[in-house]
C-alpha cells in the first residue's frame, strides 16, 4: 500500500505538467497569456505547435506571445532575440496562410516598433493588397 502511494505521489507532478494535446496546450497558453505570464504562454504555445505543427492558430498565438514581450527601443541582445523569434513565427504563419490578416498586421506592427520603416511599409502594403475589405 505504501509503495503504491509513493508511486502515485511521484506521478502527480508529471500528470499536472502534461495537460494534453495541442488543443490543451493552446488553452493553457491562452490562460497564461491572459494573466500576463508571457514566458509561460510561449512555452505552452510552443508545446501546442510541437504537438501539431500544422496548427496555424497555435503558431499565431506563439508569435503574438513572443511579440508581447518585445520592448520597442531596447537594443539588448535578449530583446532583439525576442523580436526575431516573433518574426520567425509570424513568417511561419504566413508560409501556411499567406493572406493571414492578423499575421500580416502584427508583423507590420513589429517592424514599425523596430523602426524598420521600409519593411513595415512593405508588410502594411501587403496587408492592404491581400485584405482590401479590412478596416
Amino acid at each position: 500500500m505504501r509503495r503504491n502511494l509513493v508511486v502515485l505521489l511521484l506521478a502527480v507532478p508529471l500528470l499536472a505538467q502534461e495537460p494534453m494535446d495541442a488543443r490543451g496546450w493552446l488553452n493553457q497558453g491562452v490562460t497564461e497569456f491572459k494573466s500576463g505570464n508571457y514566458p509561460q504562454a510561449v512555452a505552452d504555445f510552443q508545446k501546442a505547435v510541437d504537438s501539431d505543427p500544422s496548427n496555424v492558430t497555435a503558431r499565431l498565438y506563439l508569435a503574438t506571445a513572443w511579440m508581447q514581450q518585445y520592448i520597442p527601443g531596447l537594443e539588448s541582445p535578449d530583446n532583439l532575440a525576442i523580436a526575431a523569434a516573433a518574426e520567425r513565427e509570424f513568417l511561419k504563419v504566413l508560409d501556411s496562410d499567406p493572406r493571414n490578416e492578423t499575421g500580416l498586421a502584427y508583423l507590420a506592427s513589429l517592424k514599425l516598433n523596430e523602426k524598420k520603416w521600409d519593411e513595415s511599409e512593405s508588410w502594411y502594403r501587403k496587408l492592404v493588397a491581400d485584405n482590401p475589405n479590412s478596416t
